[in-house]
């Protein structure tokens, strides 16, 4: 898509010089009023940090933002498509993103724009009539809103029904993976896109900064690999380690720890008992380390029940706390649709943190399994009490599932509202990088190095899950340092 559009320029308000943030109207549609206000608050409000008014324009195809305040400058015009689409189109097929993309050559509509060509999910439904009325406006031929609020929310997941046999939803499914979009955050590219557009139309504003950053979580799906175990159990988790990794110098490696941990009582000797290496990284990146803890009672298929009352799981939650980490909930495989069974398992979490002298606040964490359905267990999570949630990722590639690698409010496709939750969408998952992706070492620093690197272009958290339990976890936090 290579639109030819006139580029408006004008010298700076002198308000600017007082007023480097003004109040934005945005005028547009009167279709979804929730979807349209809670993208408007996410991309322009939490992205850009201005503050914006709306005003509905019956029969208004595309959505036009000034700035009543500033007397010079002009009005911007972005595309409209998906709040457009009728109530019998809403949540179909035919309200997704038709493949191939076309790609909008951005230099069009912001003349200095260094970060090549831009995807659209969504093109214009219509475009504004060229006349005398637009003479003093710049039109953005791309549904910035319609696209950010399709991978926010994840719209696509309620119009695809294929699931893996743990219920969830395939990157392969994607259209971001499709496209061959999933490791870019085009959500976060698509509001610098808007903020740069808005500066061509009023030089001089000014718009948030999101610094860069790494953040690393811990699913403990097991605390201990040896450490007050059945010699039944240590023989049977020594025997799954080989059988995945076999070598000579590992079975010597477990043979040990198995004497020291198991049989002598050395919890320090255990195998997964990494968790000061981990939260040495994170005190090395700037950042809280997050350990998410199991509360579940019975033991499982997928998970271990473990009893985080023992003594020596109260001593772990007081060192981490006491090292300034975080202790939030990994929430059992079967909780992911039941908000009642996720309170359960919180409030013990809560009564086991305070049994240790811990008073836990403001709880987020993780499904097990990376088990997510959309929206029910945001709609859980937000019933149970919990906070934030930091799910929605695949298991099975890396990228940005939701299209972003900033925190953002979750919103309940069904019930057309926002909910009282945030999600910090996951990113890179250390069991994808080996056991789906079967990278080598160096393909794995690559891949983080790549990851990386689309974060610092945009500004947000790259957001890793390790495992306390994969033997190569200390490793790969330390290779995140290095980045």
């Amino acid at each position: 898509m290579t639109d030819k559009v006139a580029v408006l320029s004008a010298a700076p308000d002198p308000l600017l010089t007082s007023l480097k943030r003004p109040r934005a109207r945005v005028r547009l549609g009167t279709a979804w009023p929730n979807e349209q206000r809670y993208v408007l608050d996410v991309l322009l409000g939490e992205h850009l940090g201005l503050s914006y008014e709306i005003e509905a324009v019956p029969g208004l195809s595309w959505v036009e933002i000034d700035f009543p305040d500033i007397k010079t400058g002009c009005r911007l015009q972005v595309g409209a498509n998906l709040f457009l689409r009728p109530q019998a189109q809403w949540l179909s097929a035919s309200a997704t993103p038709v493949l191939p993309l076309e790609n909008l050559d951005c230099r069009a509509v912001v003349p200095d724009w260094e970060f090549g060509s831009i995807p659209v999910l969504f093109p214009p439904a219509s475009k504004p009539r060229v006349g005398s009325a637009e003479k003093d406006a710049l039109f953005l031929p791309v549904d910035i809103f319609g696209a950010a609020f399709f991978l926010l929310t994840r719209y696509e997941e309620l119009v695809v029904k294929g699931r893996d046999k743990h219920g969830r939803f395939c990157a392969r499914d994607s259209a971001g993976y499709r496209a061959g979009l999933l490791e870019r955050p085009l959500v976060d590219e698509y509001s610098r896109l808007l903020g740069r557009a808005l500066r061509v139309c009023v030089p001089g504003l000014e718009f948030r900064r999101h610094p860069a950053r790494i953040r690393l979580s811990h699913d403990i799906d097991h605390p201990y690999q040896f450490f007050h175990k059945s010699t039944g159990h240590m023989a049977y988790s020594a025997a799954k380690e080989l059988f995945r990794n076999p070598s000579l110098r590992r079975a010597w490696d477990l043979a040990r720890a198995g004497a020291c941990s198991g049989f002598g009582g050395d919890v320090l000797s255990d195998p997964f008992n990494s968790y000061a290496s981990l939260m040495n990284a994170g005190e090395a990146l700037g950042v809280a380390c997050e350990f998410y803890f199991m509360t579940v009672q019975r033991r499982g298929r997928y998970e271990e029940a473990y009893d985080l009352n023992k003594p020596e799981l109260q001593e772990l939650l007081r060192r981490i706390h006491g090292r300034g980490h975080v202790i939030g909930l990994h929430a059992s495989y079967d909780s992911f649709s039941s908000s009642q069974t996720l309170k359960k398992e919180l409030d013990f979490l809560l009564s086991s943190a305070r049994r240790a002298g811990v008073t836990l606040e403001a709880v987020g964490g993780r499904q097990h399994y990376l088990r997510w359905e959309n929206p029910t267990t945001w709609r859980s999570w937000e019933q149970a009490g919990l906070t934030y949630d930091t799910t929605v990722g695949f298991a099975e590639h890396v990228g940005f599932r939701c299209g972003t690698c900033r925190d953002f409010p979750a919103f309940d496709l069904l019930e057309s509202r926002k909910l009282d939750l945030r999600e910090r969408p996951l990113a890179l998952m250390d069991a994808t990088l080996k056991d789906y992706l079967k990278l080598g070492p160096e393909e794995m620093v690559n891949q983080m190095r790549n990851l990386w690197a689309a974060v610092k272009g945009v500004g947000g958290t790259l957001e890793v899950l390790i495992h306390n339990c994969n033997p190569q976890g200390p490793w790969l936090a330390r290779q995140l340092c290095s980045l």
